[in-house]
């Protein structure tokens, strides 16, 4: 099979893409790109790739021509939709692609209305607001408490510090106007957790399926409880990995992430994030349609724990993105 693998490379952004930390975080190195092409090439296909989202608008009709699939890293560079650009340019040229759509792209990244969603469909999730300039008063007066404040339309936990964890709405008001002015965008306040935290990742287009979960720890091995996982520590992949802990009641909580994954749209690959109280509950705090799947990456982690070789992980995402092109499915 002819594949393109294409990605969003730091090596060739400009200056100003790179020092915004948010959209830095989301850039590929080429050996994190390689581990994904290598993979495909041990697999059998013929492999080709290009290293920024400008690179597919400007070669649209090379790539339709050469290959028969995209296999899509791309996170884009500009704006909250920037993930949903590759997807919509190769849906305008019928070209197909692993992961999901545009849309659902732009849905998932609004943090508020994908909380709001799930919640409908009776996934537990923390109580959730919508700031902006306009209503700031109002939402910090009515914020429960313990609470943390997040920008709508980021990943990988930017806007989040070590101190995020908010027990007073002074403090909860401070952050909250920081992060609208350094964001330009509005920000969440959600009642905060307290708790372990686990990533379920989850493969599949009609019928999903639990590829595996893992439990994230911070640094010192501990689990996170009243602390968050920061944006520094997800940046540069600082917390450490385990398989869930047998206390963790994972039935609840991989039904949930099938469900969560099924009602965002969701497919051919994503992780649903939980936080699990004390009593084992599961609650819902975001879901990813664009989780990295590179070697040290969760995916590749669940794997590894599960004996499978890395390319396991490409193969099955493009395995589940053919079935799913070729039955002509959404």
């Amino acid at each position: 099979m002819r594949v393109c693998v294409v990605f969003d490379g730091r090596r060739n952004m400009p200056r100003s893409v790179r020092q915004r930390a948010a959209i830095a975080s989301n850039l590929l190195t080429l050996k994190e790109a390689q581990d994904v092409i290598n993979a495909l090439r041990d697999l059998g296909h013929s492999v080709g790739n290009y290293d920024s989202s400008g690179k597919v608008l400007r070669h649209l009709s090379r790539i339709r021509n050469q290959f028969d699939v995209v296999f899509n890293l791309a996170s884009g560079v500009a704006g909250p939709d920037r993930k949903g650009l590759v997807p919509i340019l190769l849906d305008h040229v019928h070209v197909p692609y692993t992961g999901s759509s545009a849309f659902v792209h732009g849905l998932v990244r609004h943090k508020h209305v994908a909380t709001k969603l799930v919640q409908a469909y009776g996934i537990r999730a923390p109580d959730s607001m919508l700031v902006t300039r306009e209503n700031v008063d109002e939402c910090i007066g009515l914020a429960p408490l313990p609470a943390i404040a997040k920008p709508c339309f980021e990943s990988a936990s930017a806007g989040i510090s070590s101190d995020s964890r908010m027990i007073s709405r002074s403090a909860l008001r401070k952050r909250t106007e920081t992060l609208l002015k350094e964001f330009r965008q509005p920000v969440v306040i959600e009642s905060f957790v307290d708790g372990r935290e686990v990533s379920v990742a989850v493969v599949g287009a009609g019928r999903p399926r639990v590829f595996g979960a893992v439990e994230l720890l911070m640094p010192d091995g501990s689990v996170p409880g009243k602390r968050p996982l920061d944006f520094d520590l997800v940046k540069n992949y600082s917390y450490s990995m385990r398989a869930p802990a047998q206390e963790i009641s994972m039935r609840r909580i991989e039904d949930a992430a099938i469900l969560a994954y099924k009602v965002l749209g969701i497919r051919d690959y994503g992780r649903v994030d939980f936080r699990v109280d004390e009593e084992g509950r599961p609650t819902f705090l975001e879901a990813s349609t664009h989780p990295h799947i590179f070697r040290t990456s969760e995916f590749a982690f669940i794997a590894e724990s599960q004996g499978l070789p890395y390319r396991e992980v490409v193969r099955t995402i493009l395995s589940e993105a053919r079935g799913r092109i070729e039955s002509n499915q959404a």
